[in-house]
């Protein structure tokens, strides 16, 4: 579901319920896990740059996706995350009840971590639009 939504916070009001408290929390975990990352709103969804990578989410269609360019790290994370399925750069949930929360925290806390640690040989995040 694209937004035309100018600010993440926008974007965020436009939904209720379960899928907007996820999208709360991952908006705060993000904030709090990367604090120097510059929050903006890129292909109608939520991004954080951290240099030229980024961390991402959205509600879809069929679902929210949260977009982690680290494929290592989401398979050695997959059994802490949730019920999910995976794309190149996503993990997608079919339900916000499918999350496990603190198995993604962990998660994007490691690929910050990673990130922060190898910023020069990772690759630019990219979101389909």
């Amino acid at each position: 579901m694209h937004s035309d939504a100018t600010t993440v916070e926008d974007y965020i009001a436009t939904f209720d319920g379960a899928k907007r408290d996820l999208l709360v929390e991952l908006r705060q975990t993000i904030r709090e896990i990367a604090p120097g990352a510059v929050e903006s709103m890129k292909h109608r969804l939520p991004f954080y740059e951290i240099g030229q990578d980024a961390f991402a989410f959205a509600v879809q269609k069929h679902g929210i996706s949260v977009y982690i360019n680290q494929e290592e790290l989401i398979s050695e994370h997959a059994a802490r995350i949730g019920k999910h399925s995976r794309g190149k750069n996503c993990i997608r949930y079919s339900k916000p009840e499918h999350v496990d929360l603190s198995g993604l925290k962990a998660l994007i806390r490691a690929a910050y971590g990673q990130r922060a640690n190898n910023s020069s040989k990772s690759t630019p995040l990219r979101a389909a639009t």
